[in-house]
């Protein structure tokens, strides 16, 4: 607005659901301007080097964001790079299409060494449980990965979780979404183990 118009925004904390997934702080903002209430608004928390330090320790890893994007030889081209644009090595994607290619008795040695399986699998969870239809284990849309410097490995990063909480009955018994439409879940569902895991998280 102009100079002389006055704006505030009240920011309220929401109760938080801690799933042990890396996310973007949210809640509501009441926002006025020159005494005019105009409405409530969603606040959320940008992915930027400020999160990324926050909750991974360090901010000097390659962000990419995630729109149409996955691990595969067609797909991984649309992971935007965030950070270290200079330099614009992205080999560590790379990196996880190779490990994809390995059979099932090898995948898991291989992907770990790219992936925290143990974070994907949260996330992975969390997906199919708010019925996130339109994220990276579904429409592999909407999320953002972090490779992190302190271990090497890839985070996943949920966003635009505006499609989620939209199917009926997300949380009866055999009725919610199993999301395994992109390359990581698919493989990794078809391993017991991993199976187990992922359904001991939903």
């Amino acid at each position: 607005g102009s100079p002389s118009e006055q704006s505030t925004c009240v920011v309220r904390p929401l109760i938080q659901i801690e799933a042990g997934v890396a996310a973007p702080r949210c809640n509501f903002a009441r926002v006025s301007i020159n005494g005019k209430d105009l409405g409530i608004y969603s606040h959320v928390e940008s992915i930027k080097k400020d999160f990324i330090k926050r909750n991974f320790g360090n901010d000097t890893g390659n962000l990419y964001e995630a729109q149409i994007a996955d691990f595969g030889e067609n797909l991984q081209e649309n992971f935007q790079l965030k950070t270290n644009k200079d330099i614009n090595d992205r080999s560590d994607l790379s990196a996880v299409v190779s490990a994809l290619k390995a059979t099932d008795e090898n995948l898991v040695s291989l992907l770990s060494q790219v992936v925290d399986l143990d974070a994907f699998i949260l996330f992975w969870a969390a997906e199919a449980v708010l019925g996130h239809w339109d994220g990276g284990t579904s429409n592999a849309n909407n999320y953002w990965i972090y490779n992190n410097p302190g271990n090497g490995l890839f985070y996943y990063i949920p966003w635009g979780t505006d499609a989620a909480l939209e199917q009926d009955s997300l949380l009866d018994p055999g009725t919610g979404p199993l999301y395994r439409s992109t390359n990581i879940p698919s493989r990794l569902y078809k391993i017991p183990e991993f199976k187990q895991k992922y359904d001991a998280q939903v």
